[in-house]
Order: C-alpha cells, then structure tokens, then sequence
C-alpha cells in the first residue's frame, strides 16, 4: 500500500498521508472519506492481539491495544501535494508574561441574579442563608477578587420574605475598589449593593460610570 501510515513514539500519535489510499482525488469530500477510511484500516492494524486464547501475555497485549487505540484519536493529516513548509501552522496563542495591572480595573457593572435556580434543591430553611452565599460566589467570578462585602440592604432583600421564600432574581451593583488598608492581603475588593426594580425583563449587564 502505497504512503502508508508511520506512528511516533514521540509524541504518541500517527502521521497519515492522503494517497494512503490508491483511489484517492483531489475533491476534499472523496479525500476525506479515503482519509476514514485509511484510518480504520490503520486502526486494525496496529492494534496488536494474541491469536492464543490462553496466551500469558494477553493483558499485556490488551493495555498495548488500549494505548495504541488510544493514539489513533490524534492524527496528522499530511497532504502529499502541499510542502509541509507551507503547510497552515498550528493557531494556538502563546502565552506572554505580561500580565494587567490590578489598580486599573476599578468598574461598577450591573447583573441580574437568578436566584431561583440557585437555591433549587435546598431545604426551607436554608435557602435564604444560601441565597447570600450565591451572590457573594457570584460576585467573586464576576469581578475577580475574592474579598466580597456585602451592603446591609441587599441583605435585607435578601431575607425581607423569610428564610425559605427567597425571591426568583435580585438586580445587584458589583463595585470593585482599591483596598486603602495597610495590611489588606488584596488590592481590591468588591462592594455589592441592591438594585430597586420593578420588573427584570430586558435588563442585562450594564456598566455603571463611575460617579
């Protein structure tokens, strides 16, 4: 068989060319169903098996065939017509060491809380304490620090309809700060205030200018 397949030890993987297969064409569609093609014959080749039914050493042919199954999943398709110099390089990003400073990203931004969701499941009375634990949680992804305080009036809406009546959504103000204190482990904080609405249809994440 004409361009057959090779594996890498290296990096665990196979290389395929596209001629592998004698009735291969131009045309991507036929190239590609030959390319399947090529790889499940490639697969049931190079998967190794004992003929023997009691065979000493069948486990340890059974893991080879494990592993080797396992690397055909990561396949290089090389095309025979295209120089691999020219070939489209690999588009992940490289990693810099520049890294953004945390005293620049003071902001206030707006969310609608879908509380609802989040207490699902819990017992009557525990919602309203585990609504408060969601909205600091959610403040800490939102905003990126975790040092979260929360304003005694969000707290208040929080609990206004009892421990186990905790309201479907809560609109909040996320507000990340500098931290001004001597010995604070953080730069910034984040203060969560409550957000008054009569209705929360249409609302979305808004960022607040900074007053």
């Amino acid at each position: 068989m004409q361009g057959f397949s090779r594996y890498s030890s290296d990096d665990n993987t196979f290389q395929v060319r596209t001629d592998a297969c004698p009735s291969a064409s131009p045309s991507a569609t036929e190239r590609f169903g030959n390319f399947r093609r090529t790889v499940k014959y490639l697969e049931r080749l190079s998967k190794p098996y004992c003929e023997q039914p009691r065979c000493a050493n069948r486990h340890k042919h059974k893991s080879e065939r494990a592993r080797i199954g396992s690397s055909v999943h990561s396949l290089k398709l090389i095309d025979p017509d295209i120089p691999q110099d020219m070939a489209p390089k690999s588009t992940e990003r490289k990693k810099t060491g520049k890294t953004r400073s945390a005293l620049q990203d003071v902001v206030t931004r707006e969310y609608t809380i879908h509380l609802h969701k989040r207490v699902h499941g819990r017992s009557f009375k525990k919602r309203a304490p585990h609504a408060v634990k969601s909205v600091v949680d959610f403040a800490q992804k939102a905003m990126g620090t975790s040092d979260v305080r929360l304003d005694p009036k969000l707290n208040q809406a929080l609990w206004a309809r009892g421990i186990k009546s905790v309201p479907h959504r809560i609109r909040v103000k996320l507000e990340r700060k500098r931290n001004d204190e001597e010995n604070a482990k953080e730069k910034l904080f984040t203060y969560a205030t409550f957000v008054p609405v009569e209705s929360f249809k249409g609302l979305e994440t808004v960022v607040v200018d900074a007053e």
